[in-house]
């Protein structure tokens, strides 16, 4: 990982023990750190927004799709409107194309369908982390082969 600092991953999953689950995989993968987890979508975007107030922006959010509160597909709505560049990899067992079409189209960058394997969720969170260190520059701005990179490091 180098001088880059551990990315900042909020957890959002409604079952305690699958929550937990995920939060033991991320602690796993070097260069990763739970920010907090929500059981709901409600509450995911309280920690969220409190996370930042305090100076401890998340980088990341792993969000249900289906919660008991809300929609996931509602909560990165959301979450995209405030701003902060997070990025959202969407963990489901929904296989259905027009959620899938919906879910990139809301921005997240990944779609991970449940059950998954270990190797599998470090991939996506290693991809995850190439795509924003593509993205990052000097500027606002980005070269051609920053994007194609960035784009390509999520395959």
């Amino acid at each position: 990982m180098g001088r880059e600092r551990e990315l900042r991953v909020l957890i959002v999953e409604d079952d305690p023990m699958t929550a937990e689950a995920h939060a033991e995989f991320v602690r796993r993968v070097s260069g990763f750190a739970v920010a907090a987890v929500a059981p709901s979508g409600h509450d995911a975007l309280e920690r969220y927004d409190l996370l930042v107030a305090a100076g401890t922006p998340v980088d990341i959010v792993l969000l249900v799709i289906n919660l008991t509160d809300s929609h996931g597909l509602d909560v990165a709505k959301r979450l995209n409107g405030r701003g902060h560049g997070t990025d959202i990899i969407a963990i489901t067992a929904v296989r259905h194309l027009q959620v899938i079409r919906s879910a990139i189209a809301t921005g997240m960058t990944q779609y991970l369908i449940k059950p998954f394997t270990f190797a599998v969720f470090r991939e996506k969170l290693e991809n995850q982390r190439a795509f924003r260190l593509n993205l990052t520059g000097n500027g606002s701005s980005a070269a051609q082969s920053s994007v194609d990179d960035a784009l390509s490091a999520l395959r």
